[in-house]
């Protein structure tokens, strides 16, 4: 078995490879979504943009008011203040696991598979043997992690669905055990259905397959939100790229500041591997110019974490803005690979 050091962690460097996606109908080159289960990050630089805060000025027009100094006690409080409203530490992001495959003839958009899913959508198949290992794996990491995860979101595919599973059912024994603290368990092992972080189709001249309904899914899956409604859903005949990204964008935007409403401190997304790659720009404001760039990493049950960046006293950001910019930007810290 082979390892590679990746962000100060030792990681396998010795699974199966994924499925390729063809350049015609998903407009990025095969490249761009990873072959083997080792995940890594480059890691971005984004200083806290604090150009949108404005410091109250002094009324007294008797004397000029002198110039603050870097530090000030004045402008620390203020990003005190900022920071009180933004409790959300930490976003943890994984990948399903290794999945069965799927065809589609590109002629006809039909869609078929070998392995019957228990959705009956050829697109929506289960993990194999290999990703089954793979999530029990990831659970058993994802609740050892500090801040504890306390809210959940998922792409509504069944194999993101499946992957949660074992983390589920980990969260309800600790919860029958006692050993929970903070938020009740059973609210935290609610999935909340986010179609903004389903999986992505390239544009096409036929419909692409649909996810199953909540219903339908939560006779599969008992623990999924049946009262949550995501924020965005993508278009039937797929997404340029462009659109891919808006489509995170406010998802995104929509789960942070729901966490911050809710008082979250830590929030899990388990979604595909366009998705999160596209994710982890959208967070930390890093596009490269060329959408086929090696930046960000998503193998099968890998796991990244995202935190938000403690606020500097002075300046802008600069390059690429980042999410939320004034809501605090994010930066790849660490990585898990099942």
């Amino acid at each position: 078995m082979e390892k590679a050091m990746v962000a100060g962690m030792w990681v396998r460097t010795d699974q199966q490879h994924s499925t390729q996606f063809t350049e015609k109908y998903f407009g990025l080159r095969a490249s761009i979504f990873p072959t083997t289960d080792t995940v890594r990050f480059h890691a971005p630089r984004c200083p806290f943009d604090l150009s949108r805060v404005k410091i109250g000025q002094d009324s007294s027009r008797s004397q000029p008011r002198p110039k603050e100094k870097k530090g000030s006690e004045r402008q620390r409080k203020k990003i005190k203040e900022i920071v009180a409203e933004m409790p959300l530490e930490k976003i943890y992001v994984a990948r399903h696991g290794f999945r069965s495959n799927w065809l589609v003839d590109p002629l006809t958009g039909t869609y078929s598979a070998h392995i019957p899913s228990p959705t009956g959508i050829p697109a929506d198949p289960t993990l194999t043997s290999h990703g089954v290992r793979q999530s029990k794996e990831l659970a058993s990491h994802l609740v050892t992690l500090d801040p504890p995860i306390e809210a959940v979101y998922s792409s509504p595919f069944y194999r993101c669905l499946e992957t949660l599973s074992p983390f589920v059912t980990l969260q309800l024994q600790k919860q029958e055990q006692g050993r929970t603290g903070g938020r009740l368990v059973s609210e935290t092992a609610m999935i909340r259905l986010e179609r903004g972080i389903q999986e992505w189709f390239g544009s096409a001249p036929f419909d692409h397959p649909e996810p199953a309904t909540a219903d339908v899914l939560k006779t599969l899956f008992p623990t999924i939100n049946g009262e949550y409604r995501s924020v965005v859903s993508p278009s039937k005949r797929g997404e340029t790229l462009a659109e891919l990204q808006d489509r995170v964008a406010v998802a995104l935007r929509a789960i942070i500041d729901r966490c911050d409403a809710e008082g979250t401190r830590a929030v899990l997304l388990c979604s595909h591997a366009a998705v999160i790659i596209v994710l982890g720009r959208i967070l930390t404001g890093q596009v490269p110019e060329a959408a086929d760039t090696d930046d960000f990493y998503a193998y099968t049950c890998g796991l990244s974490v995202f935190r938000r960046a403690a606020p500097v006293e002075e300046g802008r950001v600069q390059g690429p803005r980042p999410l939320s910019a004034d809501r605090g930007t994010w930066r790849a810290c660490s990585c898990f690979a099942a």
